[in-house]
């Protein structure tokens, strides 16, 4: 005798048939349209070092064939001695462009760093489409050796990530040993284990979705450089245990600042002198470690 499903039993049937679909379209959609929510480009440029009190140049670099447009600012003299002179190479981060980070780049140059910042694809006046973890490391590349080309030491250059420039930051420190240090602020362990901080994501089969990684934490091994992990412990963006996970990762020599109240954007701000101390002593480190290391 054959049993045939009830009214309440084809009813639950079709409820689940509906929720999976539901659930395989969001897969779907997240899968495909990642970059969307990972990279927050803005077109207009609103404001430029000028409107903070320092003059820059602006050039124009080529990645892929698309244009890509970077501002030099150079150290302030009277604290140049405190660097060394050096060079800084500004990735910034996934929202905004060139104008949302002049306001810092004005304050990096006035530690006395000659500062290289320039937008990806897709971000202000550079050209391309949609960016994408492959495209912005792209275009690091282009700017490393843009700037390479007016520093012939690279020993004399610092890379500088902010947020998701942080971990472009590590993919460049990665690929060019030479840099003098790595400077990463209020950055992430990896695109995965950010989505895994939200209690939505978390229900979705993240290894098979993810492909914009963004992988700091796993690339960290193999950097042999000084590095310095600046993180406010009031970050609403990304939680300050990533900075203390990716400092775990990372090879001596090492150090990890955290600033009281500081959030995402506000460290330097919030800490004032103790932020500059901080930057300024691990340059310092730096011309130790090598002073050490000479024969």
């Amino acid at each position: 005798m054959q049993l045939l499903p009830t009214s309440g039993g084809r009813a639950l049937a079709r409820v689940l048939i509906v929720f999976l679909g539901v659930y395989l379209a969001l897969c779907i959609y997240l899968y495909a349209q990642q970059e969307r929510f990972i990279f927050l480009p803005i077109r207009a440029v609103e404001n430029t070092p000028r409107d903070f009190g320092c003059e820059y140049s602006e050039s124009v670099l080529y990645s892929q064939g698309k244009k890509i447009i970077a501002w030099h600012l150079p150290g302030n003299p009277q604290t140049a001695p405190k660097v060394g002179g050096r060079s800084l190479l500004y990735l910034h981060g996934n929202a905004g462009n060139l104008g949302h980070n002049s306001g810092h780049a004005c304050r990096l140059a006035g530690y006395g760093f000659n500062v290289f910042i320039f937008d990806y694809r897709g971000y202000g006046k550079s050209e391309g489409e949609w960016p994408r973890e492959k495209t912005v490391y792209e275009d690091a590349e282009v700017a490393w050796q843009a700037l390479k080309a007016h520093e012939p030491d690279p020993k004399q250059i610092i890379i500088y990530g902010h947020s998701l420039g942080g971990a472009v930051a590590v993919d460049l420190a990665a690929k060019h040993p030479d840099a003098g240090g790595l400077i990463v602020e209020s950055s992430f362990t990896s695109v995965r284990e950010m989505a895994e901080v939200d209690p939505v994501f978390r229900y979705f089969p993240l290894s098979m979705l993810i492909h914009q990684k963004l992988d700091s934490k796993s690339k960290l091994p193999t950097i042999r450089m000084p590095v310095l992990f600046i993180h406010g412990d009031a970050d609403r963006v990304v939680p300050p245990f990533m900075s203390k996970r990716l400092y775990d990762a990372a090879n001596e020599p090492k150090k990890l600042v955290l600033i009281p109240n500081g959030d995402h954007d506000s460290n330097a701000l919030i800490a004032g002198k103790t932020y500059s101390v901080a930057v300024w002593d691990f340059v310092a480190s730096i011309r130790h470690t090598a002073a050490a290391a000479a024969p």
